[in-house]
């Protein structure tokens, strides 16, 4: 085993002890209504989608309940949520595609899911890890940060290169809940413009906590 290898497990196993319990913070009971948050929250907080969705989730559990609103009420949904006009045409039409090719049951694979209109890479790579365990690690704003200040991945600006670099370099059985703690670690101590270094638990092997 490379030394390498060695300390990417020694820091995988550092976040699997503190962040053992930790999961997706988007509240859902179906398949489709995690599609839906996931969709929703592109660059809004998931406290915030969680509000939107509360009362939605009540009416819209299926791609097929969807499709009696039109997409003038989704935007009226959806607007406290940033890019809501924009949400809204995807939904609808993730939904559309569901319900005409899938027969109203949300795709199991990465490549399916993808085909969907609205529908990319990181969410259907969340989706994907969520509901049918693809060991996949989704790349969000929180992973991006993360990842590349402690070291893990080389720095760079492109979100699939690093997805598809994380997909490489994290062994097999982390995969499954790696970017969960990822996650945690950037809203709890590596936060975007002030990171807690001092008692990090990852302080001694972090890079960025170095300089």
């Amino acid at each position: 085993m490379t030394d390498s290898l060695n300390q990417t497990i020694h820091i995988l196993e550092l976040f699997k002890t503190h962040y053992a319990d930790v999961k997706i913070a988007l509240d859902y009971e179906t398949p489709f209504q995690l599609l839906v948050a996931v969709m929703l929250s592109a660059q809004c907080t998931d406290k915030a989608v969680n509000k939107v969705t509360k009362d939605f989730f009540q009416e819209v559990k299926q791609a097929e309940d969807l499709l009696s609103w039109t997409i003038s009420d989704l935007e009226k949904t959806f607007a406290p949520l940033g890019l809501f006009r924009m949400k809204a045409r995807a939904v609808y039409h993730t939904a559309r595609d569901i319900v005409e090719r899938f027969d109203n049951a949300v795709p199991s694979t990465i490549q399916d899911l993808i085909s969907l209109q609205g529908v990319g890479k990181k969410t259907a790579s969340v989706v994907a890890n969520e509901l049918y365990d693809h060991h996949v690690i989704a790349v969000d704003t929180h992973v991006f940060r993360v990842t590349q200040r402690i070291g893990l991945v080389e720095p760079d600006s492109d979100r699939n290169r690093i997805a598809d670099r994380l997909n490489q370099v994290v062994p097999f059985e982390y995969r499954l809940k790696a970017h969960h703690w990822f996650i945690a670690h950037g809203r709890l101590i590596c936060q975007a413009r002030k990171p807690k270094c001092h008692g990090c638990f990852l302080a001694q092997l972090c890079p960025s906590a170095q300089i």
